[in-house]
């Protein structure tokens, strides 16, 4: 008797246990690699029709065009409209022999149409965070509506890619190239500030031409209301920037004695302290230390002179603090909008401060726009180039 119940248990588990019951063959599964939203329609109850374009890879195609080249594009891009994202999923299913599989997304384009809805963006971003076959790593953007729709994202001819959703992705990999690129966000980053209602900004992505697109810039998303209220251009990022992350390898450039030079960074640390946290007298300090070279200049003036590196770190530091102003002034004055962090940092340091402050910040009293910042800048001038080390040692002969 016992020995019929172990079988029966080892039959039972084996039945359980052999593995592929929920197996889909790979060549059943739409690969999609990234994803454009679009606003197709406004009712008249006050519910929208979406457009989703999702762009799936076609491994044959792509393989193909690895080895031997070929004129057949190696991907699909299919467009579905509806007033949900579940049901327009649904919809592209029975449309589609194969089997939709988001595993290996890599990009998520939005419109500045659905951005500019309140709680729209939020609603279709919501569904990204609840599907559990979507990883949260997915890079977020915004398409500017007033150039064409995020599906032209989609459309784009790259000369080196093949796959524009990799084009894309590559671009993105850039921004330690130089301050005007806005980092990449992921879903989980929005998903973090949403939650907790902080203002965030998303990078925004543009068509150029038939094989190039652009990432410069920024949208602008208060936490509050969920909805783009601005944006920022390529000169505010360099703020935003040199304000919230360290950088390297990006480049100042400045004039000194009517002469251009090209300050490139090989870091730069930035430190902001809160120095009063009481409501209607916030103030906060930000101070940016940085070191790097002379990479380029113009003018005949020799750089071996100590009283001429002092002032051109001088003006490299006026230059820095110039930028970062202008970046405080954007937000506080045209978008009344923190995208400087400054909310989190009085959350973080001064709880019960924020807890008075956090219902009228960005609202109401808004004290965001009446916080006084004091910003100030630290360069150092580590390398002169080859040019006057050939000058000096002209000199020396």
């Amino acid at each position: 008797m016992k020995k019929r119940v172990s079988l029966i248990v080892v039959i039972c588990s084996t039945l359980m246990l052999s593995g592929c019951w929920d197996n889909i063959d790979i060549e059943r599964k739409g690969f999609i690699i990234g994803t454009a939203v679009d606003l197709k329609e406004e009712k008249e109850n006050g519910q929208y029709v979406l457009t989703m374009t999702n762009q799936v890879a076609v491994p044959a195609v792509l393989s193909t065009q690895i080895q031997t080249g070929g004129e057949a594009k190696p991907f699909l891009n299919m467009s579905v409209d509806g007033e949900s994202m579940i049901s327009i999923l649904r919809e592209t299913a029975t449309r589609s022999s194969r089997i939709p599989f988001f595993e290996h997304m890599k990009v998520l384009v939005i419109s500045s149409a659905i951005a500019e809805k309140t709680d729209l963006f939020e609603s279709v971003l919501d569904f990204f965070l609840r599907d559990m076959e979507l990883r949260r790593d997915i890079k977020v953007m915004v398409k500017d509506g007033e150039s064409g729709q995020a599906k032209d994202i989609l459309e784009v001819n790259p000369a080196v890619e093949l796959l524009p959703t990799l084009y894309v992705n590559e671009i993105t990999e850039n921004v330690g190239k130089t301050i005007r690129m806005m980092p990449p966000v992921t879903v989980g980053d929005v998903h973090g500030d949403i939650l907790e209602e902080f203002s965030y900004v998303l990078p925004k992505i543009n068509v150029v031409s038939e094989k190039k697109l652009e990432y410069e810039g920024a949208a602008v998303f208060n936490g509050m209301a969920n909805q783009m209220v601005g944006t920022l251009d390529a000169e505010e990022i360099k703020g935003l920037n040199l304000v919230t992350r360290k950088n390297r390898s990006s480049v100042i450039e400045f004039m000194v004695r009517d002469h251009l030079m090209v300050y490139e960074l090989e870091i730069s640390i930035p430190s902001i302290k809160i120095v009063s946290a009481n409501p209607g007298d916030v103030r906060v300090d930000i101070n940016i230390t940085t070191q790097g070279d002379i990479a380029e200049m113009f003018g005949s003036e020799s750089l071996l002179h100590e009283d001429y590196i002092e002032e051109i770190q001088k003006k490299i530091e006026e230059k820095i603090v110039k930028i970062v102003e202008g970046t405080i002034k954007t937000s506080q004055e045209d978008l009344n909008t923190d995208v400087l962090g400054i909310g989190k940092q009085l959350s973080q340091k001064h709880p019960k401060k924020w807890d008075q402050l956090k219902g009228y910040w960005e609202e109401g009293e808004n004290y965001f726009s009446q916080v006084r910042f004091q910003v100030k800048a630290t360069a150092e001038v580590q390398g002169i180039g080859a040019v006057d080390k050939a000058k000096k040692k002209r000199k020396d002969e």
